[in-house]
């Protein structure tokens, strides 16, 4: 048992002691004094289990000072502080890890129990001010969400804190939110780097009227006022907002402003950490070579002369002084370029032994990728893999350390932003070794792999862990479902904490049997072996991967001696990728203006066939077919950020232009988000479809919103069922939907005949369009209960359906992804389902015709039950195929094809007639008809 551990323990026996005031203080007295002799020599790590043990105790801390009288409360309160001052002095002058932050943030936490606004402002705002600055350092959890909490305390203090009444603490505390800002996540960064400039004036204008330093009041909060300008510089450096080299200028004169306050003598901490900002400044400063080169000769005196002084002050910031330097050496032109390089790398390796991957992550991380690139340009390339690796290690346990809290996949998908660029350099610095070296092909591949849809992968992987003897079982299912979808939804401060205690209170009953269970786990990456025995014969896998320099092709078959099964093809220039960038923007944003507007929806339609055909050009997809063994007869897809929103089944890969890979490929063209994700489908049932239900036309009384031909769609589709369950219309509510008792059913299909819409802004409010429920009661909290007929992405994450094994989304917009990500996180409607349980999902690229897309998904199910007459079980890729033939039917649909195919199904003669006369037999051939869904998963 660690030391912290023993000290936990001791601590615990105050929950024993409810009531008595007096053994509390003692216990907490004797733990100081035991912590006071030891903190010095002692180095322990907490566990996951201790911090949720340490949770625990807060919340029993918490009940007890409630039963208290308010000045035993505040007693014991104040030593709960002193307490947890000592832990983070411990912390701060050792090389613990962040762990003990935890037992400060829950100190704290508690005294703010007894010392409330009412009672003692100043206390509980100085208590608020300070959990901000915690929570702005604190790893666990998430730094996106500990950044969200850190606003919220700064917020917090704020209320008391203003100009006229406690100035000082006030000008301190909007700098803290202000700097804060910098570094947010969430929202958008442009608008948090305004709110940051925003707060750092309020502090000028209010405390010196924005007047320039002067010596009127030179000695009256000077201080604040250089520390405001250095916050503001820092700030403008990174805007986004009006013009780049402005913005580096205004910065320049702020920390030069700052300077006439920090002197080295006077202020020599102060006076570094500011010569390191405007270092930083320096190297961004870019107007022409001639000034290029003085600007970084200029970047590289000031990190020096910071360096200097934080040799001797702070390990921390000299380290990070040693990482600038490492960029300004890299960047530098004048004098011989080895000589900068291995000026470059020895930086970098000076800072590397002051961060450790336990007590900065973040910064160790950023390092290795510096000391990688650093070792790249020197054409070190083995030392050059082995620092990217190191740093992508670190990125993908500072991943598994954003657990809980809201907002998980849009913070998970920032970091992966940020790292995106570590791996795009791994995977090009793979392809180089393996000029030499074709092993580094496999690598190649395998860390490609590991920058897409971790979010999805590492949601599937571990859904199904579940302790030794499988107890709590359900418990574990629903809490899960129910996490994931809360996680994705704007939850309030009560309902975080709530899920977060009955979290820790399942895990606490479950580690009593097995205490090596964890909720999540890390997930390892799938192997380059593991992806070839994906590919069964007659099978390849096309997978792309944009980097910035180039389009990398994958190709992936199921040949074991196939030329392409070793080395993948790299296909495209930078100049390739020039041109799909152009082609891209043009069609997403056409399609974007065409959502709501007749005019420009027709003229995107009118154009998709030759953009389609260009996108086939600059794709390269014939010569990538050619390299594909002739056999082939089934393809899988797995694109790559915006590639995953294109209906690549329909490239053209003739000179005619009226065939597709849908023609070619007659065992199916399908999606995966990743070679991992369809490893994961894989290991599921297969296909053996009985039970059909259905969601039909909810929106059938607006008459805008009507859609017609779904009613027809649904009466054939369960036609193909022996059991169906339906929603017809209003009874298709949101409500109904939701408390459908799924284990009802085995071996079913869910089928959405419904509006669909995808939120560019928020993808995660992307949603299938239910009917309304209608609100009876008068109650207020039921009304606010209500639901309002949008199944959003985020709810459908709480869904659980095991038991599923196919969902079609026939609706518009369903399987678009978020295609302005840098990351290849795959938020979209089909991942939710295929989080909830199902092993495939069929959805659509764009907003569909009603009449065409009954038409498709009616021949889709007939086609899967033809198949499964033929064999009690559909073999892989089945959905893939049915869809495929269907929409090559719909493709080539005559008169006489529809009233033969008319014949066997169960229509009324008004019902052919009209079908006959509506049909769009003159556009059918368009691919905006047939080419907008595709198949995903299994």
């Amino acid at each position: 048992m660690s030391f912290l551990e023993q000290v936990l323990q001791e601590i615990q026996k105050i929950g024993e002691s409810i009531g008595d005031a007096e053994k509390v203080d003692r216990l907490l007295q004797e733990n100081l004094e035991h912590l006071y002799e030891k903190l010095d020599d002692k180095n322990e790590n907490l566990d996951d289990k201790l911090v949720r043990e340490l949770r625990t105790w807060a919340t029993k801390m918490q009940e007890i000072l409630d039963k208290l009288q308010p000045e035993e409360a505040k007693k014991i309160a104040k030593n709960i502080l002193i307490f947890s001052n000592k832990i983070f002095q411990f912390s701060l002058n050792s090389k613990a890890s962040n762990t003990e932050k935890e037992i400060v943030i829950a100190g704290y936490e508690i005294a703010l129990k007894v010392f409330d606004k009412e009672a003692y402002p100043q206390e509980w705002a100085l208590l608020q001010d300070q959990l901000g600055c915690f929570y702005s350092s604190r790893i666990r959890g998430g730094i996106a969400e500990n950044i969200e909490l850190a606003i919220q305390a700064f917020n917090s203090a704020l209320k008391v804190y203003t100009h006229d009444y406690l100035c000082e603490q006030w000008a301190n505390t909007q700098n803290n939110l202000g700097n804060t800002y910098l570094y947010r996540r969430r929202e958008d960064k442009a608008e948090n780097l305004e709110t940051a400039i925003k707060l750092h004036n309020n502090v000028l204008k209010k405390l010196y009227n924005n007047e320039p330093y002067s010596i009127i009041w030179s000695n009256s909060y000077s201080l604040i006022w250089a520390e405001t300008k250095n916050y503001i510089g820092c700030a403008y450096l990174e805007r986004e907002k009006e013009d780049k080299a402005k913005n580096i200028e205004l910065a320049i004169e702020a920390f030069k402003d700052a300077l006439r306050v920090y002197t080295c003598n006077s202020f020599t901490y102060e006076w570094a950490k500011t010569h390191n900002n405007i270092g930083n400044a320096y190297l961004q400063r870019k107007k022409g070579d001639e000034n290029l080169t003085q600007a970084i000769e200029e970047s590289i005196e000031a990190f020096n002369a910071a360096s200097q002084v934080f040799i001797d002050l702070d390990n921390y910031q000299w380290a990070r002084t040693q990482n600038n330097l490492s960029s300004a050496y890299l960047q530098k032109k004048k004098g011989n370029k080895q000589e900068n390089i291995d000026l470059a790398i020895k930086a970098c390796q000076a800072a590397l032994k002051v961060y450790n991957h336990n007590a900065y992550p973040q910064e160790w991380a950023i390092t290795q990728s510096d000391l990688g690139d650093a070792y790249q340009t020197a054409g070190k390339y083995s030392e050059a893999y082995e620092a990217f690796d190191a740093a992508i290690g670190i990125v993908e346990n500072l991943r598994g350390k954003i657990i809980f809290g809201s907002n998980i996949d849009s913070d998970k998908q920032k970091l992966a932003e940020e790292a995106n660029l570590i791996y795009q350099n791994m995977v090009e610095l793979c392809l180089e070794l393996a000029n030499n070296n074709p092993q580094y092909y496999a690598h190649a591949i395998e860390y490609a792999e590991r920058s897409q849809a971790r979010n999805l992968v590492e949601l599937l992987a571990t859904k199904n862990l579940y302790p030794k003897g499988d107890i709590y079982r359900e418990e574990i299912d629903k809490l899960r479902h129910e996490i994931s979808s809360k996680q994705r939804q704007n939850l309030s401060q009560q309902e975080l904490p709530k899920l977060q205690k009955g979290l820790d209170e399942l895990l606490n009953k479950i580690n009593i049997e097995d205490d090596s269970f964890k909720f999540t786990q890390k997930i390892n990456p799938i192997s380059y072996s593991e992806i070839q025995d994906l590919v069964e014969e007659k099978t390849a896998i096309i997978k792309w991967y944009i980097t910035t320099n180039k389009i990398i092709t994958f190709i992936i078959t199921g040949d074991k001696n196939h030329k392409s099964q070793q080395k993948p093809l790299c296909i495209c220039s930078s100049k390739g990728l020039e041109k799909l960038i152009k082609w891209c923007k043009e069609y997403f944003e056409t399609y974007h203006a065409s959502r709501n507007d007749d005019n420009k929806r027709h003229e995107w339609k009118s154009l998709l066939t030759t953009r389609i055909q260009k996108l086939a050009k600059i794709l390269h997809i014939r010569y990538v077919l050619s390299l594909i063994p002739e056999n082939c007869n089934r393809l899988i897809l797995i694109p790559h950020r915006f590639l995953h929103s294109l209906p690549l089944h329909a490239l053209p890969f003739s000179n005619k232009q009226d065939k597709c890979l849908l023609d070619k490929f007659p065992g199916g063209v399908s999606y995966a988000p990743s070679c991992q994700l369809l490893q994961l489908s894989q290991t599921q049932q297969s296909l053996n479809l009985h039970h059909l239900f259905a969601i039909q036309n909810p929106s059938a009384k607006n008459p805008e919103a009507n859609l017609k031909y779904s009613n027809l769609e649904v009466k054939l589709i369960k036609s193909f069922f022996g059991s169906y369950k339906v929603l017809e219309e209003q009874e298709a509510k949101e409500d109904n939907f939701k408390k459908f008792d799924w284990n009802s059913l085995s071996n079913f299909c869910i089928h959405f005949a419904c509006h669909g819409e995808f939120n560019l802004k928020y993808p995660l409010e992307s949603a299938l369009i239910l009917a309304e429920t209608e609100e009876e009661a008068k109650d207020k909290q039921l009304k606010e209960q209500k639901e309002d007929g949008r199944l959003t992405l985020a709810e459908i994450f709480g869904l659980n359906l095991k038991h599923c094994q196919l969902v079609t989304l026939s609706a518009c917009e369903t399987g678009i992804a978020d295609f302005q990500s840098l990351s290849d996180e795959y938020i979209c409607l089909p991942s939710g389902f295929l989080f909830a349980g199902s092993p495939n999902v069929v959805a659509s690229l764009w907003k569909v015709k009603d009449i065409s897309t009954a038409f498709l998904t009616i021949k889709f199910y007939e086609n899967l039950k033809q198949m499964q007459k033929n064999s009690s079980q559909l073999e892989k890729g089945a959905v893939a195929i049915a869809l495929n033939q269907a929409q090559l039917w719909l493709r080539d649909l005559t008169v006489e094809k529809l009233n033969n195919w008319m014949k066997n199904m169960p229509l009324t003669g008004t019902e052919k007639f009209e079908l006959r006369n509506t049909f769009p037999f003159d556009q059918i051939r368009e691919p905006h008809h047939w080419a907008a869904f595709c198949a995903i998963g299994q």
